[in-house]
């Protein structure tokens, strides 16, 4: 069996002696009266005994029977678990009080007797002094004091009658004390060693409660942030998908609308039509550019990401921005902690300097100081910036400070999220914000704001770094509208409106049209009529078949049938779902008769 042992506590200890010596207090008392009434009884047979030796015993069976009284009165069964110092300064008083009792006839009896009562008295003080320190041991002072004042008197009765016998007892009496002298020596060193390591020890525990309680509130307010953190990302995903399924259906309705003004532009109805048709294209430029920023937000929005040197790019951006501006607003750019390009599109990053611009402009009324900056940043492992997740790697960081009025806490944790805008009606969509931070999700990037009420705003684009060196693209020129040599194209559409209209641009570009509305009736179609050379179809198709899976199966079958698809999603996000492989050709809703012409011709070339 293992054998384990629990350390004592030393105050235990302690109250164990101080109670073993209380309990030993009743036969001490008893021994005490017998060696008094022995002495007096030997002395008086020797015809010894004095009134002064007689007033003594008195005295000592007083003091004796007392504390035999007092014991009985308060006996305790089991050592409490600890002791005050009032109890052992009770028990030094009483060792005191008894040491000056006994040292009364080292002083006067023993040098004063002779013959055998002088040896009974040496003995008897001998054993009183032996026995009593013995007693008090657990408590060296106490031993200690009634051993010196013993002793004491032993000395004055050495001095007095200096005989053999008062010799002796001094001698066995200053052996005691200097024993109890060194033992209470030692203890108190080890009482102040304990007492120093006691301290130390719970000073320690001090500092590892509050350790702890520091480790934990830090991990509680983590677990807080990382909460937050999760439900803003799970919020605005919800939110995203929301607005993307707005979006796709919305540029349905656009594309009908838009491609009509064009139809009607193209009747020639006279001049009076063309202020007309020029307002409906225009305001479906408008809502297009809505429902770009409503993908943009979403991550859904087609990007062109290319090596871009962002310094180059906020130079060329600041006169416009500062005419854009006005004169009370000062542009300062700065760029001299950057050297990297950033991987990016170049027209989604000047689009979201001039919605931040705007933004800064309305916040300083009164004029004021934009700072546009740029700067290299490499993250760790930590993957937080200003309390926003993102990859670690390297980044181009494009920041815009402005000196406005700020936002509150409540306002900086709604300002990403579309539509939401503290300005008044008609003044401000709420899309400005939500579109820089979609670009730079979708980007692979991060957008973060600081912001402090009465001291400004800092909106800080993270964009990953581009490894490949900047591509110069030539401008393309403008061509004409190509036109069909009378090609059978399948239109495969849900929407009728939309069907509908595809049907008519393409007649009018001189093609034959077929019309249907999901991929079942097309698969007739294409069994039926050998003849057809493309397909342009939506994306996502009713019947559980969409228009990827039905050009599948349309390649292995007819692989000489091109596929074009259109869709509300654009082509990057069409391609992340994996809704088109990498060669795939889409058109996004709304798109214009010319951009359809040319999909078509390159398609069938």
């Amino acid at each position: 069996m293992k054998n384990s042992q629990t350390p004592e506590n030393p105050a235990r200890i302690r109250a164990q002696q101080v109670h073993a010596l209380a309990r030993l207090m009743p036969p001490l008392m008893i021994v005490n009266l017998v060696n008094a009434g022995t002495l007096v009884v030997v002395l008086y047979g020797t015809d010894q005994l004095t009134p002064t030796i007689a007033a003594w015993s008195v005295v000592l069976g007083f003091l004796s029977v007392r504390i035999l009284v007092k014991a009985h009165a308060g006996r305790l069964e089991n050592a409490p678990e600890a002791v005050s110092k009032r109890a052992v300064n009770r028990v030094v008083r009483s060792a005191a009080l008894f040491g000056a009792v006994w040292a009364f006839p080292s002083m006067f009896v023993l040098p004063s007797v002779s013959g055998w009562s002088q040896v009974f008295a040496a003995a008897l003080m001998t054993g009183m002094i032996c026995g009593g320190a013995i007693a008090l041991y657990p408590i060296p002072l106490a031993a200690v004091v009634y051993s010196g004042l013993v002793t004491a008197g032993a000395l004055l009765g050495m001095w007095f009658a200096g005989n053999a016998a008062t010799i002796g007892l001094t001698i066995i009496a200053a052996s005691f004390f200097y024993i109890f002298y060194e033992v209470i020596q030692r203890h108190a060193q080890l009482f102040v060693s304990e007492f120093v390591a006691r301290l130390d020890l719970e000073e320690s525990h001090k500092s590892v409660a509050r350790l702890l309680l520091e480790t934990r509130s830090e991990a509680t307010e983590e677990k807080k942030r990382s909460e937050r953190r999760l439900a803003d990302a799970q919020k605005m995903e919800a939110i995203g998908q929301l607005t993307g399924g707005i979006a796709h259906d919305f540029n349905n309705l656009l594309a009908v609308i838009q491609g009509n003004a064009e139809l009607l532009e193209q009747l020639e109805l006279g001049k009076e039509s063309h202020p007309i048709t020029s307002a409906i294209r225009h305001a479906t430029g408008r809502g297009a550019e809505l429902t770009q920023r409503l993908l943009a937000f979403s991550r859904k929005q087609s990007l062109r990401p290319k090596a871009i040197n962002m310094r180059d790019l906020i130079s060329d951006m600041s006169d416009p921005l500062q005419r854009m501006l006005g004169e009370t607003i000062v542009v300062a750019t700065r760029s001299h902690n950057s050297s990297w390009n950033a991987l990016a599109d170049p027209g989604q990053v000047e689009a979201a300097l001039l919605n931040l611009g705007i933004n800064a402009r309305d916040a300083m009324p009164d004029g004021g100081k934009l700072t546009i900056e740029c700067a290299d940043v490499t993250l760790d492992e930590d993957n937080s910036v200003d309390g926003a997740d993102i990859t670690a790697g390297d980044y181009v960081v494009l920041s815009v400070t402005d000196q406005g009025v700020g936002m509150s806490e409540e306002i900086r944790e709604h300002a990403f999220e579309p539509f939401f805008t503290t300005k008044g009606v008609g003044k401000g969509s709420g899309l400005g914000l939500s579109m820089v931070y979609g670009f730079a999700q979708q980007s692979g990037g991060q957008a973060t704001i600081y912001t402090e009420e009465g001291q400004g705003t800092t909106v800080k684009l993270y964009l990953p770094r581009a490894f490949s060196e900047i591509n110069r693209e030539a401008v393309p020129k403008e061509e004409a509208v190509p036109r069909g040599n009378g090609e059978t194209i399948l239109v495969i559409e849900d929407d009728p409106d939309v069907r509908k209209l595809a049907e008519i641009m393409l007649g009018n570009l001189g093609y034959r049209v077929i019309g249907v509305e999901d991929a079942k009736a097309a698969q007739r179609h294409v069994s039926a009529k050998g003849e057809i050379a493309l397909v342009l179809s939506d994306v996502v198709l009713p019947g559980g078949q969409s228009g990827p899976e039905f050009a599948d199966e349309l390649k292995t079958a007819r692989p000489e049938v091109k596929v074009i698809f259109m869709s509300g999603y654009p082509t990057e996000a069409a391609k992340r779902n994996g809704f088109l492989g990498s060669d795939s050709v889409l058109l996004n809703k709304p798109f214009r008769v010319a951009q359809l012409a040319r999909a078509v011709k390159e398609a069938l070339a």
